[in-house]
């Protein structure tokens, strides 16, 4: 396709049905996707109503869209449209489980070797609304927690767990402060502890 072809595609989808949005984007997927199939799928679900975003997230493969999304900053817009489509909570985090299945194996996250967790996590979290944080699933939030603070943490990535802490439980809250305190606990992570324990109680 060239860059006009795109625009055609974004533009013939202005106009058509949940069911014909769903079906341009899964033929944008299919074999190598480029940045403007990216842009373009992210374009077609942004400008759909409410309604016809959750008719079209319920009619294609999360995990699939998720492995698709080779920009982090796209694929978190695509999470904050989840978090906004107004699916019952069971089918919520089911199907932020899928998608983001799908972002972690495009961008090799969580996974132990990788040394740049910290940074693709905190770059993630810095572009979701606050909403979607905090209807994150509980394993993915304190998958993120664990990950922003691997290698070298930064006053900002300590600002982003603390934020992800808000919004939890006390039993999510109070296995992300064991897991703080099993290290060697410097002074940011003791701070980070006492500021979560003044966030549960405020």
């Amino acid at each position: 396709f060239s860059p006009t072809n795109y625009r055609q595609i974004e533009l013939l989808a202005s106009v058509a049905d949940s069911q014909t949005k769903a079906y341009m984007i899964n033929g944008l997927m299919r074999g190598w996707t480029p940045e403007k199939a990216e842009r373009a799928i992210g374009i077609i679900v942004g400008n759909s109503t409410p309604t016809q975003q959750r008719e079209i997230l319920s009619a294609l493969d999360l995990k699939r869209l998720g492995n698709e999304m080779e920009n982090p900053d796209r694929a978190a817009e695509v999470l904050n449209v989840i978090s906004k489509a107004g699916f019952d909570p069971t089918l919520m985090d089911k199907h932020m489980t899928s998608f983001f299945e799908g972002v972690t194996s495009q961008f090799n996250i969580f996974n132990p070797f990788n040394q740049k967790d910290d940074d693709t996590a905190d770059a993630f979290i810095r572009k979701l609304d606050k909403k979607a944080i905090e209807m994150l699933p509980d394993n993915i939030k304190l998958q993120f927690f664990k990950a922003l603070d691997g290698g070298p943490t930064s006053a900002t990535e300590y600002l982003r767990m603390r934020e992800l802490a808000a919004g939890c439980s006390p039993t999510l809250k109070a296995e992300m402060i064991n897991y703080l305190m099993a290290q060697n606990t410097n002074g940011d992570q003791e701070t980070l502890i006492m500021n979560m324990i003044l966030d549960t109680s405020a």
